[in-house]
């Protein structure tokens, strides 16, 4: 018809309830009618699907989501078979993403403002052992220079979304604390970096959180027809690699043992909170959560799925 197709299905893992609309083209992708049907059941955003052969694509207000073969053709199972893929890029934002990033920019800018601050708030060993313990949390908003603050602003802004939109905002927000406090906590142990600032020890632990994820739930994610992640580990693999030659290499100022806290860090969280995929009604029915320790942050993202399953299969 010339109106979309009154029937949904919820993006299962997304941080918030996001629907798939069945639209037959891109001007109804974008009528009066889905932004009201959007409002109507409190949704994060709108999204509008049109199907040609198997090819299938989602279209939103900000940007167009190519979502290639759908395998059945159906919207239902694309929402199921494809769970988060490349959601941030048209979501309305990673919010503690976006909140870590303008913190650290900050925390910067107050050191520039006022320069003991560095020396107040950064990782110093004897002072930590000495009982000062809040310099485990508060080194990792501080930077050492705008160079630095760079690459881990970028960082952040590469890996941060795709981890908070798997992992849900709280899951998120406990992983990249968790892991920066853990890198602090490995740095202390070795010795190798008596004093240290930078966000690099959390932005490693989302590195092992989003290993971890894949690592597993591989065999679930696959049978849904995501391809790619050997390939995704591998690249994950590499940069880690990467940085630990570059943290070994003459003269370098890196904190190999700080990187490493933080990343085994993150895979703990991963490991104890983090998602575990199941499927119990087979290759076509709904993927279920069930991590080892529910926050009430992942009990809350049920209940609001389960709010919007009348809407949908």
């Amino acid at each position: 018809g010339d109106g979309p197709t009154m029937r949904a299905t919820p993006w299962r893992l997304a941080t918030l309830p996001v629907l798939l609309l069945h639209a037959v083209s891109r001007a109804n992708a974008r009528t009066h009618a889905v932004t009201e049907f959007a409002a109507a059941t409190r949704v994060e955003q709108g999204y509008a699907c049109g199907e040609t052969g198997t090819h299938t694509t989602a279209f939103s207000q900000e940007t167009d989501l190519d979502l290639g073969g759908a395998g059945q053709g159906s919207i239902q199972f694309l929402a199921r078979s494809q769970p988060q893929r490349q959601l941030y890029r048209v979501s309305r934002g990673s919010t503690f993403t976006n909140w870590c990033i303008t913190c650290n920019v900050l925390g910067f800018a107050a050191t520039l403002l006022r320069p003991p601050l560095m020396m107040q708030l950064a990782k110093n060993d004897a002072l930590v052992k000495n009982g000062q313990l809040y310099r485990l949390l508060t080194s990792c908003w501080l930077h050492a220079g705008p160079l630095h603050l760079a690459v881990n602003c970028n960082s952040l802004s590469n890996i941060g979304p795709e981890v908070e939109s798997l992992f849900g905002r709280q899951r998120f927000a406990l992983t990249y604390l968790v892991s920066g406090v853990a890198g602090n906590l490995l740095s202390l142990a070795s010795g190798t970096a008596p004093v240290a600032v930078g966000a690099s020890g959390a932005v490693f632990g989302l590195l092992g959180s989003y290993t971890f994820f894949l690592m597993r739930n591989q065999r679930v994610l696959e049978s849904r027809g995501m391809r790619g992640v050997d390939r995704t580990l591998s690249a994950l693999g590499r940069t880690c690699l990467m940085n630990l030659v570059i943290g070994l290499s003459p003269g370098s100022r890196i904190d190999n043992m700080g990187h490493l806290g933080g990343f085994l860090g993150g895979m703990a969280c991963a490991y104890s909170f983090g998602p575990r995929l199941l499927a119990p009604r087979g290759p076509m029915g709904p993927l279920i959560d069930q991590p080892l320790i529910r926050l009430p942050d992942t009990t809350r993202r049920r209940k609001q799925l389960q709010g919007v399953r009348r809407y949908g299969a």
